[in-house]
């Protein structure tokens, strides 16, 4: 069970690889005349905003620099998200609580050592953590 969250965690991380990668190609191959023949202009304007609104900044240049700050972040929230839900929808007495207790225990080492690689890319990248991660950790160590 935790494999198959890893592993759709590892599928959603790759998406927004292939988004930040796509904004990466165009902003190092732009030139004037590629916009005569983009179909998709309006496509690519999202998907720069995206990665734009991903590293917390409003120049492509920084978004761009920020790929491994945007990738920690979202692998971290994903983390999050699973770790939550598997806390909340978790019952005692169960025939499936010690499995469940296990995977909640993978979840949230998996999640620690995530969080750490996320506090390392904002070092290295100057980015602001959302307050989220943090009241996260602390209910982390608390549980």
């Amino acid at each position: 069970m935790f494999q198959l969250i890893c592993g759709d965690i590892e599928f959603l991380i790759q998406l927004r690889v292939k988004v930040i990668d796509e904004v990466a190609k165009f902003f190092n191959s732009f030139s004037l005349r590629r916009l005569a023949v983009l179909k998709s202009v309006i496509n690519i304007a999202a998907q720069e905003e995206h990665v734009l609104t991903w590293a917390e900044t409003d120049s492509v240049q920084v978004a761009l620099q920020r790929r491994l700050y945007i990738v920690a972040k979202y692998r971290e929230l994903l983390l999050r998200k699973f770790l939550e839900a598997h806390r909340a929808n978790f019952s005692f007495g169960q025939p499936w609580s010690a499995m469940a207790l296990q995977i909640i225990d993978l979840l949230s080492a998996a999640h620690s050592t995530f969080v750490k690689d996320l506090l390392t890319q904002k070092q290295r990248t100057q980015a602001t953590v959302d307050k989220a991660v943090l009241l996260t950790v602390v209910r982390s160590s608390q549980f």
